[in-house]
């Protein structure tokens, strides 16, 4: 008799007990119709009917373009030819298709028209002759996706006219540098830019934050990557002016400093010529309280060079993370990923008075999908600060694996995994948080992703002594199969 405890390797092929795809179908989470081969709907689950705003008695039975109609006001470009033509490719060719991108609005109660963006696919599900009996449609509310980028560019604008502006300011300083009335109004006006660059960097490091937030909280992991990707390209761009500014700004104050150095020592011939030009100088200097002037705006721009560079570090561990949409094999040390998976989510721990700890052993490269592999260490580090109390530690441990891959460790100090639930812990839709705190997708999906690697991902946990969760990795993934949950009945 095998005494071996029932894991999550095992888990698969056990004998599952009968699963009421119905309910599956209504609880998913994204946005689900079933159409017949005419096109007729038959079925929509609680999220289409919450994202489109519409009722179940209202559309099942009905047409799709009769329920959604292709009228000029509510799409645009092409209308909804597009999405005609896939649902007939999938009939014809029995394959998904995909529709890019397009705009489709909804009708609000008061009669106004709300815009919305979407992505749509469109899957064939067939019957035991072979033919396409039901067509899976699901869509996908990109809107906000589409406002953050309008947003992005908007805030880019903004930041050209600042350079603009600052140009034009440096040109005119250079111009009347003679007059040194003029110069201290110069600098009062770079001193406000300076504020306004810091103003800027604030709202660069606040947009991260946000950014941040996301990252922690979505588990959609090819919109995760081309969100993620996009935000740090966007934020780069302001970065490169303001950096730019900056070094512009320190320059023309070093040069007027050196002027207005040269003018102070003339200061006994101007007074012994003319005592009022004098006289006028010396009243506009302590007006301005010119030593403090300048004797501040130094290490005003020190300070200001660190926070750019900061802002710089936390955009390339953005960037390093934000891979999650490529679909080709590299060969890569985990490490450096990890590093940066783990800085971008140390704010969250220090909210939680949280420390991430990392131990990270030289390991060697192993083939994989980078993106996907550090979304499995988010999952795992988000589960462990959430566990763990304040004041205490989340460790991440790396080392290399016997068979020539690599080990991940993640060890929380929480309570530990009731012995009861252990062996569901990777089921979908399993969650152990309070309702409205989690999915349940997130330890299903890394389960996924590993599987998919060829790799094992486990746990050990002792009630009161926090979880270990170890993750295994290959060499290099095995040739594509089936994932566990296609093989599911």
């Amino acid at each position: 008799m095998d005494d071996a405890p029932v894991g999550p390797h095992r888990l698969w092929r056990m004998e599952l007990p009968p699963l009421d795809f119905r309910r599956l179908f209504d609880a998913a989470p994204s946005l689900y119709l079933l159409l017949t081969p005419d096109l007729v709907i038959v079925a929509a689950n609680d999220a289409f009917l919450r994202g489109t705003m519409t009722r179940r008695e209202d559309i099942v039975g009905r047409p799709l373009f009769e329920v959604f109609p292709d009228v000029p006001e509510r799409s645009a470009g092409a209308g909804l030819g597009s999405l005609r033509a896939s649902l007939e490719r999938v009939l014809k060719e029995r394959v998904p298709d995909e529709v890019p991108m397009q705009r489709y609005d909804l009708p609000l109660p008061d009669g106004r028209l709300e815009r919305r963006y979407w992505n749509i696919r469109n899957s064939p599900v067939l019957g035991p002759d072979g033919e396409v009996a039901l067509v899976l449609h699901i869509a996908e509310d990109m809107t906000e996706v589409v406002r953050r980028r309008e947003a992005e560019m908007e805030h880019d604008r903004r930041n050209e006219e600042l350079r603009a502006r600052a140009g034009k300011m440096a040109a005119e300083i250079y111009l009347r540098a003679q007059q040194v009335e003029d110069a201290n109004r110069r600098l009062r006006q770079l001193n406000d830019e300076l504020s306004a660059s810091a103003q800027s960097e604030r709202e660069a490091l606040n947009a991260l934050r946000r950014t941040q937030s996301i990252l922690v909280q979505t588990e959609k992991l090819a919109a995760l990557g081309q969100m993620v990707a996009g935000v740090a390209h966007e934020i780069n761009n302001p970065l490169a002016f303001v950096t730019n500014n900056l070094a512009v700004a320190q320059r023309d104050f070093e040069a007027v400093a050196s002027l207005l150095s040269l003018y102070r020592r003339a200061d006994v011939d101007i007074a012994d010529a003319q005592p009022e030009l004098a006289a006028q100088i010396a009243a506009g200097a302590e007006r301005i309280d010119l030593d403090y002037t300048l004797g501040n705006l130094g290490p005003l721009f020190a300070r200001s060079r660190d926070g750019l560079k900061r802002i710089r570090q936390i955009v390339e561990d953005l960037r390093t993370f934000a891979r999650l949409d490529e679909s080709d094999l590299h060969e890569i040390d985990i490490n450096p990923g990890i590093e940066s998976t783990a800085n971008i989510i140390r704010g969250r721990a220090r909210k939680k008075n949280v420390e991430i700890v990392l131990a990270l052993e030289p390991v060697p490269t192993i083939a994989c999908y980078p993106g996907k592999v550090n979304q499995v260490v988010m999952n795992l580090l988000s589960n462990a600060i959430d566990a763990s109390p304040a004041s205490s530690q989340v460790r991440c441990r790396t080392a290399p694996g016997g068979d020539g891959g690599v080990v991940i460790e993640v060890v929380d100090s929480g309570t530990g995994i009731d012995p009861a639930i252990v062996d569901r812990i990777f089921d979908p839709f399993f969650t152990t948080k309070p309702q409205g705190e989690g999915t349940g997708l997130g330890l299903s999906i890394s389960y996924g992703i590993v599987q998919d690697h060829g790799g094992s991902i486990s746990v050990a946990s002792t009630p009161g002594a926090g979880a270990c969760f170890t993750v295994r990795l290959p060499p290099r993934p095995p040739a594509r199969e089936p994932t566990s949950y296609e093989r599911m009945p």
